[in-house]
Formats: structure tokens, C-alpha cells, sequence
């Protein structure tokens, strides 16, 4: 015979399952565990038994666990003499027995909950322990707790007299358990007469009377109020200081919260309609906590910590101080000054230097006008800060205007125009220039960066042996050394001269003819 009706036993130092009665007369939906199992033994003990699980419904349903398993032994090692040890005793503890599941249902109980049921016994910790026992699973007899007869045919248990419940489990006596102030219910409950609430129909309210049809009775015989009233009897409609409307409250001026209960929050008084706030809060109702000086505002208060998180160019616990760029403010080399209120920013920076936080160099020139950012340059200068000389592409004269490079292939008044490299202009006049990439492609006669080398026939021109006339174009070789004519001054006039000059006709002297030596 199962009793299932028993805890488990301890276990040395762990302790066995508790005792669980689950009772529903509805639905069960048993999805996650409901468990009375025993503690594992610890340090060689052993373990604790399962104790007892008593499930009725009158629907059983779900995926769940039932289980009342017993605790695992456990294994333990002393040294007995000798360091290092020469001598060891052993502890094994045995395992708990499984416990007491019983479960009922009218109608068949899921399949998964059947299969998901576990009183097994617990495993030893070793040696010659012992593992638990198994417990037991009642499923059949006892169906109405011997307080009532099971009709299978009907699936239902009919109750004795007083016994109630999916399966008579409940003893209900009006008298006694529900104090003389109801019946008992179906489900072995009281259902209370008019005037009494409570699980015992123990406490004397009347919903009319003590919350004055604006509430209703709890268990416990305090009032819970309809939406809009408050107080302990519900007598006071949004407090006086509102009306209900569409089960809300609309509050008079000034007064906020659900009942209107909250004059300006608490924080301030009522003046012509208007909440006048105290020092630390601001608001239309005073609920917002204001921070030092409310942040000037420069910054933004976090109302949990009361503290100011400034805007860029403002510092202090309440930001009503300027805090320009540079440390310190302006680098020491300018006024910090605030424009319109707002602006923060760096003015009458000293010589030499300008801009918001006065480090940017103004090294050459003058700040014109001042605070205006702009550094005008003197003569030769240029950049920015006028701290580059001819932009680094030529030098300054004493007449104060750069000289450019003419084969750097810049121009202008500070050397600041691109072009491409040559003389007075560029590729001297003599070729094409890229604008794109800054190169010269020379015409015919004419060679270097920039166009600006005759390049006469010949290597080295005219094989140096006449002059290379760069006043034509292209360039052309004259004035051939005695002995020589010709484009290049290679071709030989040996026993003649070359009459006219740079004609390139050799006129023989006697005795000798052929164009260009002797017969």
C-alpha cells in the first residue's frame, strides 16, 4: 500500500525531499518539475531519501517532471599517519532510497508526464555502500482518499459528507472552517455570506457600506478601489481635487498624480493656476529636480544624479564658467570672452598668433583685423601663418618681390601660380605645356626642363666645331670651323673654303676639285 505521506530522511549533513501537495480542480498544465528529492551525501556520508509527491487534477496535461529520487553517496580520504602519508582510510557513503509519488486524475493522465515520473534510489559513493532503494509510484486505489466512492464508469469520485475536492481531499465543516459566515465550496474552499470576505469568511466587510460603493472587499478585508478613489473606505473622488472622467482623473490646476493627490508635486506652491517652485526643482507641477543654477544654460542636467553635463566651451558645477581651447584658456596668449552668451572663444591674441584658442601662428605678418583669423602677410610671405618665404619656390630681392625659379615652373607675386618650367614664360616659349601634369613637350631645336637649351644638330651641337644660333628656329649651326660645313658642321671642306659663310659649298683652291676633298 503506497501512503505517500511521508518526508525523507537526512543523510549525515544532507537533508532528505519535503512533503508536496499539488491539488488543482481544473486544469493541470504540468510543463516544468515538481520535485521532493533528497540531498547528496558530502565528505564520505551518504545520501538522503526522497520524500513524498501527492499530484491530483481534474485534467492532467504537459511535459513536465515529477520526481522524488534519492541523494548520491558520496566518497571521502583521511591520512591516518605518516607526512608524506603512508596510511589511508576511506569513507563511502550509501545512496538514499526514492520516495513516495502518488498522482490522480479523473481522466488519463499525458503520456509524457507518465514517462517523465523518477523515484529511483540513489547511486553509492563507492566501496562496499550500498545504492539506494527505489520508492514507490501510486497510481491506482485510494482515487477519492477513502472519503468517497470512484465511479469509472463516470471517472469522478461522489464526496462523503463534508469532503470535497477532485478527489475528496478537502474537509470542509461551515461551522468551523468557514467560521459560520458561508458554505463550502466545490472545491473545499468557503464561499461567504454577503458582508464577510477572506479565505475563512474571517473578515466582516461590506463593500456598500465600508468603501462606499466605490470599491470592492479583498481577502483580507481592506478595500480596493474603484479607478478615481482613493483613501482607506474609497470615499474621495480624485482626492477633492479633480473630477473622474471616462474612469480617469482630470485634476484642477496645479494638482498632479492619479488621484490628484500631489499639490506642485510637493516642491512648491500655487499661485493664480500656476505652481511656484521651490529653489531645487522646475516643472509646470514641480517634478523635475533642477540642477546648481540649472546648468546656466550651458549644459544638461542629469535629474538622477543632480549633476551638470556642460556644452563645449563651458565648465563649473552649475557651467556658468568660460572654458575657451588651450590649457591654460588661450595658452596664455589671448582674453577668453563669451560672444552673444553663448559663444566661447579666444580674443586679442598676443602677436604672432590668432585663431579660436590662439595657436595658430601668424609669424610674418599682422592679425588683420583683429580676431579675424586672417594673417596678412608681409612682402615675400605667404601661407596661412605667413610663415612660408616665396612658398619655397624662389627668394626674396631687396626690393621685397620673389624671385621664382624659372625651372621650378611657378609665377605670381609670392611664387604661388603653377605653370611649367621656363624662361619669362612657360617652356620658354619653345614647346607645350601640361597644365595637368606640370611638364614641357620641347618643339625641334630646343631641349632641357623647359625648353630653354638650343639643341643644335650634333652631339655636343655642331660636334663643337661652330656656333649654335639660337636666334632662329630652330636653333641652327653656324660659322663652321675652317675645314668643315655643313648643318652639323660635319661635313669636310678640306682643301677649299666654304664660300659664302654657312652656305655649305666648299670652293676648291687649284689643283683640287670634288665636293668635299681633293680628286
Amino acid at each position: 500500500m503506497c501512503t505517500a505521506k511521508q518526508a525523507g530522511s537526512g543523510g549525515g549533513s544532507s537533508s532528505g525531499g519535503g512533503i508536496a501537495y499539488v491539488s488543482v480542480e481544473k486544469l493541470l498544465e504540468l510543463d516544468g518539475s515538481i520535485k521532493a528529492d533528497g540531498s547528496d551525501g558530502d565528505t564520505g556520508r551518504g545520501g538522503a531519501s526522497g520524500g513524498t509527491l501527492w499530484v491530483t487534477g481534474r485534467h492532467f496535461e504537459g511535459h513536465g517532471h515529477l520526481t522524488a529520487k534519492g541523494g548520491k553517496g558520496s566518497s571521502h580520504s583521511v591520512c591516518c599517519s605518516g607526512n608524506p602519508c603512508h596510511s589511508t582510510r576511506y569513507y563511502y557513503g550509501g545512496g538514499g532510497g526514492g520516495g513516495h509519488l502518488r498522482h490522480f486524475s479523473p481522466d488519463h493522465i499525458r503520456r509524457d508526464v507518465i514517462r517523465n515520473r523518477d523515484v529511483s534510489g540513489g547511486a553509492k559513493g563507492g566501496g562496499s555502500a550500498g545504492s539506494g532503494y527505489n520508492g514507490q509510484i501510486c497510481s491506482d486505489g485510494h482515487h477519492c482518499s477513502g472519503h468517497g466512492i470512484f465511479s469509472a464508469q463516470q471517472r469522478k469520485c461522489t464526496c462523503d459528507a463534508g469532503y470535497y475536492g477532485v478527489n475528496c481531499a478537502y474537509h470542509c465543516d461551515p461551522s468551523i472552517t468557514c467560521l459560520g459566515h458561508g458554505r463550502c465550496a466545490a472545491f473545499g474552499g468557503c464561499d461567504c455570506d454577503p458582508g464577510y470576505v477572506g479565505y475563512r469568511c474571517e473578515h466582516h466587510c461590506n463593500a456598500t457600506r465600508d468603501c462606499h460603493g466605490n470599491g470592492r472587499c479583498s481577502v483580507t478585508g481592506k478595500c480596493v478601489c474603484d479607478p478615481c478613489y482613493s483613501g482607506e473606505d474609497c470615499r474621495y473622488e480624485c482626492s477633492g481635487n479633480g473630477s473622474c472622467i471616462g474612469g480617469k482623473c482630470k485634476c484642477n490646476s496645479c494638482f498632479i498624480g492619479t488621484h490628484c493627490h500631489s499639490l506642485c508635486s510637493g516642491h512648491g506652491s500655487c499661485s493664480n493656476e500656476t505652481c511656484i517652485c521651490e529653489s531645487k526643482w522646475k516643472g509646470d507641477y514641480c517634478e523635475v529636480p533642477k540642477c546648481p543654477n540649472d546648468c546656466s544654460g550651458n549644459g544638461i542636467c542629469n535629474s538622477a544624479l543632480l549633476t551638470c553635463f556642460c556644452n563645449p566651451g563651458w565648465r563649473g558645477n552649475d557651467c556658468s564658467q568660460p572654458d575657451c581651447p588651450g590649457e591654460p584658456d588661450c595658452y596664455n596668449r589671448g582674453t577668453c570672452a563669451t560672444i552673444n552668451g553663448t559663444i566661447v572663444t579666444c580674443t586679442n591674441c598676443s602677436v604672432g598668433w590668432m585663431g579660436p584658442a590662439c595657436d595658430d601662428p601668424c609669424i610674418h605678418g599682422v592679425q588683420e583685423p583683429m580676431d579675424s583669423g586672417f594673417c596678412k602677410c608681409e612682402p615675400c610671405w605667404a601661407g596661412k601663418g605667413c610663415d612660408s618665404l616665396c612658398m619655397g619656390r624662389g627668394t626674396c630681392s631687396e626690393l621685397g618681390i620673389c624671385d621664382c625659379d624659372p625651372l621650378k615652373g611657378w609665377r605670381g607675386d609670392v611664387c604661388e601660380v603653377p605653370g611649367c618650367p621656363g624662361i619669362a614664360e612657360d617652356c620658354t616659349g619653345n614647346g607645350d605645356c601640361n597644365s595637368a601634369s606640370h611638364e614641357c613637350t620641347c618643339y625641334p631645336g630646343w631641349a632641357g626642363i623647359g625648353c630653354h637649351i638650343p639643341d643644335c644638330p650634333g652631339a655636343p651641337n655642331c660636334n663643337d666645331r661652330g656656333y649654335c644660333n639660337a636666334s632662329v628656329s630652330p636653333p641652327q649651326c653656324q660659322n663652321c670651323s675652317r675645314g668643315w660645313m655643313g648643318p652639323a658642321c660635319s661635313d669636310p671642306c678640306t682643301f677649299g673654303e666654304q664660300v659664302p659663310m654657312d652656305s655649305g659649298q666648299c670652293a676648291c683652291w687649284p689643283g683640287y676639285s670634288g665636293k668635299r676633298k681633293a680628286a
